[in-house]
């Protein structure tokens, strides 16, 4: 997006096996609005700055009731502009625990609006400790 466009509401995501990729992308689609996949800025450390004239919309994964560290890290070291004002979205296998308590305080940091989280409940899919769902 170059500097003559502005974002309304920006759907930003990180995914580990689909799930927050697919709740990020029907978030987009219902509020017709742009979906960025953070993976290759991960990947590469581009901290670069991200606008959004409207709301933030963070989706990614629950990792041990967390955002994931790389994830939480990337947010902490970015520069936001426009809106400050952020709403999280979580894709877990059961429940994203205790996350709106550190939600809060990145927010703090960030000086960002904290706007709420909620959680989409996917299948369960760390077979380390669980098992993996079985077909329907």
């Amino acid at each position: 997006m170059d500097d003559s466009q502005e974002a309304d509401t920006l759907v930003l995501y990180y995914t580990g096996t689909g799930n927050s990729e697919y709740a990020a992308k029907k978030i987009g689609e219902q509020i017709e609005d742009e979906v960025i996949n953070l993976f290759d800025r991960l990947r590469n450390r581009d901290d670069s700055e991200i606008h959004s004239a409207r709301p933030f919309v963070f989706v990614y994964p629950t990792y041990a009731w967390q955002m994931p560290r790389i994830l939480r890290d990337f947010i902490l070291r970015t520069t936001f502009t426009g809106s400050k004002c952020a709403y999280f979205l979580t894709t877990c296998g059961e429940s994203m625990g205790n996350m709106p308590k550190y939600l809060r305080r990145l927010c703090e940091q960030k000086k960002f609006t904290y706007m709420g989280c909620a959680e989409v409940v996917m299948p369960e899919n760390y077979i380390a400790m669980f098992n993996a769902p079985e077909r329907k």
